[in-house]
């Protein structure tokens, strides 16, 4: 049980007291949680899918050939001459 030692002698004579409303408190505990956590799933029908592109350059790197992605060159004429920011 998920209850801390210290509550259990309070849950348990509640329980025996009011059964029917201790049940009902649990019951709707218990569907709060569900309806919540079934929000997050019912959200991901509403996402589309977003794409992005960016543009690679040719290299080589141990006599094999790469591809690579340029964010930025410190020298502006090669920045310029690449076509990515400097």
């Amino acid at each position: 049980m998920l209850v801390s030692k210290d509550l259990r002698p309070a849950m348990n004579s509640l329980r025996s007291a009011y059964p029917v409303a201790f049940f009902q408190v649990v019951l709707c505990g218990a569907l709060v949680l569900l309806f919540q956590l079934s929000g997050c799933t019912i959200s991901k029908a509403t996402i589309k899918p977003t794409l992005a592109s960016m543009p690679v350059s040719l290299g080589w790197h141990d006599q094999e050939r790469v591809y690579y992605i340029t964010t930025d060159i410190t020298d502006p004429p090669m920045a310029h001459a690449a076509g990515v920011r400097a």
